[in-house]
């Protein structure tokens, strides 16, 4: 624990860890003891006082084992419960560097625009390019968040500092041509920097879907948050309820060693501990999986507009269900949670399904233009096939004594 206090020192931003004094105490005191009842041992010369020294030492190094494992179980959860918070707080400032970054990319673009149009007599000249620098500082501020960020996510390579060294570059040289009148040139060095920039929008973007997805890894990128629908994250919901419970029988195994002998009972316990960081590890990567999907519901509740409200009561019981396993672990409650969330979503889908907003294909015939065409059709053939009753029935242009001659032709036939 010394040890570790002082590395943590000395990083750039501590970790939090839990107050623990009580529970060291508590071991420190049964190691002693164990320690004394062993060098009582040795000194006793009656066998049977010996083994009853020993046998208490035993007894001691039994139970600070326990409290060492309890303990370890404690940080182990208060670091899975950091590095949950940890990863959370990446994911929000890595979208808000990418909003930056688009928006300085538009912004730039919008000026290199305007400066394909001017010259340098123009009278906006001067405030065209103080935009520049301002843009400048804007792309600076963005730089440090980047830094800041990586030295958090190690993922972030060395390509990113090529991009924004020729981000930097290319806005002093841009601010240096059209300071000189070289308007040309300068636009040039603008079209690079909106390049770099794009270039660092489109590899973070990549980076933070990776963040939010890890069960998928680091893809392309573009329009994957589109891809998944309702059904794929009931899908994967009904998945790691299935390694939830899984994981809640291996945490189950030995309590029935209790009933027997003493022996049954201590093996059931080392069994338990043995399989206690399978079950750790296992609980995290649930935690993260959990977490990717409540992002994918709430992506796709914003594309769904105002129907996507019905999608709110799922994303809370997400959220409730990511502390809940940051705080319990793998508990019956915790999968009775699961159980209900994916009820919840099922209900989601039917209610969409409903509402006309399933996000499965299907197929949409315009049938009221169809049925348009065939009548106007129909209606136009008519006028081919009976002339006799066009004649017979519209008023003619026909003097009279022509009209009755008309009438007698269409009676005779």
């Amino acid at each position: 624990f010394k040890e570790l206090k002082e590395q943590n020192k000395e990083l750039k931003k501590p970790m939090d860890f839990p107050e623990t004094k009580e529970e060291q105490k508590s071991i420190e005191e049964d190691l002693n003891k164990a320690k004394e009842n062993l060098e009582e041992s040795e000194r006793q010369e009656q066998q049977k006082t010996k083994e009853s020294k020993q046998n208490n030492a035993k007894k001691k190094q039994k139970s600070a084992s326990r409290k060492m494992k309890r303990l370890s179980e404690k940080m182990q959860q208060s670091l899975m419960q950091m590095q949950g918070e940890m990863l959370e707080e990446d994911i929000e400032n890595l979208r808000r560097i990418v909003d930056n970054l688009i928006r300085f990319s538009e912004e730039q673009e919008d000026l290199m625009l305007s400066f394909k149009n001017i010259e340098g007599s123009h009278p906006t000249y001067s405030k065209k390019l103080k935009k520049q620098h301002i843009l400048k500082k804007y792309f600076e501020h963005i730089d440090d968040s980047i830094y800041t960020l990586s030295l958090r996510m190690t993922k972030m390579t060395a390509k990113i500092q090529d991009d924004i060294a020729d981000a930097h570059y290319n806005i002093n040289q841009s601010l240096y041509n059209i300071s000189e009148n070289k308007i040309a040139y300068g636009v040039k060095n603008q079209q690079f920097t909106m390049t770099a920039a794009n270039n660092l929008a489109s590899f973070l973007s990549d980076l933070l879907d990776s963040a939010q997805n890890p069960s998928t890894g680091q893809g392309s990128g573009k329009g994957k948050s589109k891809g998944f629908s309702l059904p794929d994250i009931i899908k994967k919901q009904g998945d790691m309820l299935s390694k939830m419970e899984k994981a809640g029988k291996s945490k189950g195994e030995g309590k029935s060693g209790k009933e027997g002998n003493k022996k049954q009972g201590e093996s059931s316990k080392n069994k338990q501990g043995e399989n206690s960081e399978q079950i750790k590890g296992e609980l995290y990567k649930i935690y993260q999986e959990q977490n990717a999907l409540r992002q994918q519901l709430k992506d796709l509740m914003k594309q769904a507009g105002s129907k996507g409200r019905a999608g709110n009561k799922a994303l809370k019981q997400m959220e409730e269900l990511e502390k809940m396993l940051l705080k319990e672990g793998i508990t019956n409650k915790v999968i009775q949670k699961m159980q209900n969330l994916k009820h919840e979503l099922l209900k989601l889908d039917k209610a969409l399904f409903k509402q006309g907003e399933d996000n499965k294909r299907k197929s949409n015939i315009n049938r009221k233009e169809f049925e348009l065409q065939n009548i106007k059709k129909i209606q136009t053939e008519k006028l081919y096939f009976n002339p006799n009753e066009i004649l017979n029935r519209q008023a003619l242009p026909l003097r009279s004594n022509y009209k009755k001659k008309v009438q007698e032709y269409f009676s005779k036939e």
